[in-house]
């Protein structure tokens, strides 16, 4: 599948995201990484998902957070989970319970 780029259309990564099998939107995932750490996505796109995931529809999410760094952000095309978050700045911005 590679990697797919979301941003120039914004109805083309659902539609491929949903041939690709994936069960969440890509705004659902933005959604999701915004409620797990402060900061605003900057970019996202459709990815396969690595051997260790166990999963083969991965949204790969690049987050801008208040302090001016930038987070690394892969969310599950399935579940919705958070399979990987780093970057510096990460612990910062992580939003408390």
């Amino acid at each position: 599948m590679g990697t797919k780029s979301v941003a120039a259309n914004p109805i083309a990564p659902t539609i491929l995201a949903q041939s690709q099998g994936a069960s969440i939107s890509i705004a659902e995932a933005m959604e999701r990484a915004q409620e797990r750490f402060e900061g605003t996505v900057i970019e996202a796109v459709l990815d396969t998902g690595r051997p260790h995931e166990r999963t083969d529809i991965v949204y790969a999410l690049r987050m801008l957070t208040p302090r001016g760094d930038i987070l690394r952000i892969r969310v599950d095309g399935r579940d919705g989970a958070i399979l990987e978050a780093d970057g510096r700045g990460l612990v910062d911005a992580r939003r408390r319970p």
